[in-house]
């Protein structure tokens, strides 16, 4: 019994073994160590070097290189695709084939959904300006961050029922709605709401689209939306789909989402979408800075965190109070001299060490080796520059003149 039982434990304690991770992550080790040791016996003993090559040298003065951002994006604006022409056939099938029919599809009791490819605001705006003008018309733009619920229905109280004592909860708002436009009398004045993205960012919650759908069952009240999110109707229960009374239209325009992109948060979706790579924001700022350098500013701040841009803030206020000092002075000099900029200490640029206490005491940052690394992302784009005073103290300044550092701490928007 003994050499049976001492048998039985044997599997048990080989069984533990096989689950044992030990040995594979010993073999990882060496693999490791073996393709480490390769690489570090054909490197080259010479430090790795940052390459100098910049797109900024690729540009010539006779013109052959590569044109700057502000000729880039004149050509791009001149420029007119190929495809526009198919654009505007494909939207003028639409208008004469399915606008009759919309009108009585709405009629019947019907709500329409517009699904495919390509922008569709045009498409229904231009819907309600040829068949629903002297309706009872609410166009939304649900696209924008800004509209929701409680602006959808404070707009019908307003302007459509005209009430000028509105309920705070949504709920007895949606009871006056219901009630109103469930009588016999509201069917001579019918209300049609027109959503631009249903499936916009405020309304694409289970409670904005169940507010939605009992509007919907409401007689006389009509929904006519677009819709480009593919896993919208995901969200839609079968009790909800059957209050809705959809009515799927293809309408793939093609066109793009330049309205749509411009109320995005991703300022490279907003570039792609305006077919625009990498040229310039001149339509953001004025004609009188510079707009080159405040467009990679822009970029750059995207992709920060708030200490780094409030870091970069600090710096540029105390940049154009230095030079604004350097103008009075220069205004009530005794002789009438012209100083240089750079003959002003200030204006040289902000010592380091001055620009860490105040960081500090802002509570941006609790150490310099902190300091200077959330400066570097602004020292590898050109945004800053660091040098040395003649006693050795080390500055940094900002590649802007003074109209560019005031749109930028004027302009906080637009740089996040």
């Amino acid at each position: 019994r003994q050499r049976a039982q001492s048998v039985d434990r044997k599997p048990a304690k080989l069984t533990k073994r096989e689950v044992s991770l030990t040995p594979k992550r010993t073999f990882a080790t060496s693999e490791t160590n073996a393709v480490d040791d390769y690489f570090m016996q054909h490197a080259s003993g010479a430090a790795t070097r940052t390459s100098k090559r910049t797109l900024a040298k690729l540009r010539t003065v006779d013109g052959k290189g590569l044109p700057d951002p502000e000729t880039v994006e004149s050509i791009l604006s001149n420029f007119k695709p190929s495809w526009t022409g198919l654009i505007k056939r494909r939207q003028a099938e639409i208008i004469t084939f399915l606008f009759p029919k919309w009108l009585t599809y709405l009629r019947a009791g019907f709500n329409l959904l517009m699904y495919g490819v390509g922008s569709k605001r045009e498409l229904l705006s231009r819907f309600r300006k040829e068949r629903l003008a002297g309706e009872n018309c609410i166009e939304v733009s649900g696209y924008q961050s800004t509209i929701g619920m409680r602006q959808i229905l404070s707009a019908i109280l307003t302007d459509i029922l005209q009430l000028s004592d509105i309920p705070s909860v949504v709920a007895k708002q949606l009871d006056i709605i219901t009630d109103f436009f469930s009588r016999p009398v509201a069917s001579e004045a019918p209300l049609y709401l027109l959503i631009h993205n249903i499936d916009g960012r405020n309304l694409r919650t289970a409670k904005a689209q169940a507010v939605l759908a009992r509007l919907a069952t409401v007689p006389h009240i009509h929904l006519v939306a677009s819709i480009d999110h593919v896993n919208l109707p995901i969200l839609w229960s079968q009790t909800e789909l059957s209050r809705f009374s959809w009515l799927w239209e293809d309408c793939s325009t093609l066109a793009p989402y330049v309205v749509e992109a411009s109320f995005s948060n991703s300022p490279l979706l907003q570039q792609i979408l305006n077919g625009r790579s990498y040229a310039v924001d001149s339509h953001l700022f004025p004609n009188d800075v510079d707009v080159a350098a405040l467009t990679r500013l822009r970029h750059v701040m995207t992709s920060l965190t708030q200490n780094a841009r409030e870091i970069y803030r600090l710096l540029a206020e105390f940049q154009l109070q230095a030079i604004e000092e350097a103008v009075q002075r220069r205004k009530i000099s005794a002789r009438g001299k012209k100083l240089k900029e750079a003959d002003e200490p200030a204006v040289q640029g902000m010592p380091l060490e001055e620009l860490y206490w105040r960081c500090r005491d802002a509570f941006l940052v609790n150490s310099e080796v902190t300091l200077r690394a959330q400066l570097t992302e602004f020292k590898d784009h050109k945004l800053v520059k660091f040098s040395k005073s003649p006693d050795g103290t080390e500055l940094l300044k900002i590649l802007m003149d003074k109209e560019s550092l005031r749109e930028f701490l004027q302009n906080k928007e637009a740089f996040g």
